[in-house]
């Protein structure tokens, strides 16, 4: 692990609740799963809660902020690497209070998957499982 771990996560943040502000009005909470199954493999899930629903980030609309929150997901893999070992999934929550908070996975690749098929929430699944935000 290095020192750029923690400012990389403060710019990850900064980055994801910009884009919130200025995008996606009325959200409470956003979700942002990096995955890494590999170095030469990376994706971005992500989704935000309103009031009353839970919606699907569009990554094919937004292109240009997944393409920003994965390469610094790349960079927070590599920064937090411990003797060639690194996270396969990592988990950004925020609030529009400007909490937030990064979880990681280090051996299961389906760890806090996001998704709406069959009946699935929208929420990253075990969320319950992790410490509220503040």
């Amino acid at each position: 692990m290095n020192d750029e771990a923690p400012e990389l996560v403060i710019a990850l943040a900064r980055h994801v609740v910009g884009k919130m502000q200025s995008t996606f009005p009325g959200w409470n909470e956003v979700y942002i799963r990096f995955d890494a199954p590999s170095d030469s493999q990376c994706g971005v899930r992500a989704s935000y809660a309103m009031a009353s629903s839970v919606v699907l980030i569009d990554t094919m609309k937004h292109r240009e902020f997944i393409d920003d929150i994965m390469r610094i997901g790349s960079q927070l893999r590599e920064a937090l690497s411990n003797n060639g070992r690194k996270f396969c999934v990592g988990l950004l929550r925020a609030n529009s209070r400007f909490s937030y908070r990064m979880d990681y996975e280090w051996n299961d690749p389906t760890r806090w998957n996001i998704t709406k098929l069959n009946g699935a929430s929208g929420l990253p699944e075990e969320l319950d499982m992790l410490a509220p935000l503040d």
